[in-house]
């Protein structure tokens, strides 16, 4: 209780200064307009307007707070430009007092931000190993985070589809989040079935993500059960705690999700020790980790390369920069070595969660092609 007192003081705090600080905004432009603001009514307006922006501004699962504290940052940067510009030039004057920087920047990041989201692009890497594979290698598709339903839908998602099953892959791997916890019954059908028509010589393999089973929903859509079967209706085979090997010198390791025991109440999922030891080691070793975590741990017990996603690469700046600076996961985005013999793919996602925007990173696939050290 008195966490949560504290938490909701100080986003008191933030919404006051942020309502103050929007009513100085607001109160600039209108005396350009030579609008009374002393006048009682006037006043009333746009304290209250202030207020419910302010409010607004400390909601972060909103959208509305995202454009709003876009708009009031950038105003704080036209602040410290005002600060050397001459004031005295009248058309300075101008877009200062109409925050007229701040809206236009905003408004190009949104826009940006829209078009990345639905721009999902091809992410290529090529990973080399010392592990005794075949001389052509293996090349691997990498989808997560597609949380259809959410940005991405139908046709779109489709072509999609069919673009990857041209790049001839050999496996694929969903890699977690693929439906989310607003994705209804049919849109999770639907997702699955437009999976299964990429095909490859070793088929499909999905790990967990921590939206997959809707934990966070209160009204699910659909049962792990109807999940599960959809699933494998569609010949994608389910890693979760559990090891598939591919002719003799290529394993793929599945975990179940980090977040499954804190969601779910489920028994504690197996360490990477004991999953690995399940593994000839001379195998080239493909783990699959829906959150890029325990990169430590993989690396000791014998992951060759380590594949995950979740983090959606910030998907709005500076999430992206927090999450590095923090360590809130072990890697935010793109190719980590971790040691010498180990390595680990982020992928940005397909798509994006709750905010029809995305800045910090690009929407996409991921082909990985694993070949053989010369």
């Amino acid at each position: 209780m008195v966490i949560l007192a504290i938490m909701l003081l100080a986003l008191l705090l933030v919404a006051t200064a942020i309502s103050l600080y929007i009513y100085k905004l607001i109160k600039r432009a209108a005396a350009e307009l030579k609008i009374d603001t002393e006048r009682k009514r006037n006043r009333y307006i746009l304290r209250a307007f202030s207020i419910i922006l302010g409010i607004a501004s400390v909601n972060m699962f909103s959208f509305s707070a995202v454009v709003i504290l876009h708009f009031l940052l950038i105003a704080a940067v036209t602040e410290l430009l005002n600060l050397v510009i001459k004031k005295e030039l009248k058309i300075w004057k101008k877009v200062y007092a109409f925050s007229l920087i701040p809206f236009i920047c905003t408004t190009v990041i949104m826009v940006f931000g829209y078009i990345n989201l639905h721009n999902i692009q091809m992410t290529e890497y090529t990973v080399y190993t010392e592990k005794d594979i075949r001389p052509e290698g293996y090349r691997i598709a990498l989808i997560a985070d597609v949380h259809y339903g959410v940005s991405v839908t139908g046709d779109e998602f489709l072509k999609k589809c069919e673009e990857i099953n041209s790049q001839n892959v050999d496996m694929v791997i969903l890699c977690g989040d693929i439906v989310d916890d607003s994705t209804t019954k049919k849109e999770m059908q639907e997702v699955f079935s437009a999976l299964s028509t990429i095909e490859s010589e070793f088929g499909t393999y999905y790990v967990y993500g921590n939206h997959d089973r809707q934990h966070y929903s209160r009204e699910r859509r659909y049962s792990e059960k109807e999940l599960i079967n959809e699933i494998e209706k569609n010949d994608i085979t389910i890693l979760c705690d559990d090891v598939a090997e591919l002719n003799d010198e290529f394993a793929i390791v599945g975990r179940e999700d980090y977040s499954a025991e804190q969601i779910s109440g489920k028994e504690k999922r197996k360490t990477v020790k004991k999953l690995l030891a399940e593994v000839d080691g001379n195998s080239f070793i493909l783990t699959l980790d829906h959150q890029p975590k325990e990169y430590k741990e993989n690396a000791k017990y014998g992951t060759d390369l380590l594949l995950s996603g979740h983090t959606h690469g910030g998907q709005i700046w500076p999430v992206n920069v927090i999450d590095n600076i923090f360590k809130i996961n072990d890697a935010n985005y793109g190719l980590v070595e971790i040691d010498k013999d180990s390595s680990a793919i982020v992928t940005s996602g397909f798509a994006g969660w709750n905010y029809p925007i995305k800045t910090s990173a690009p929407s996409e696939y991921v082909i990985i092609n694993v070949k053989k050290s010369q």
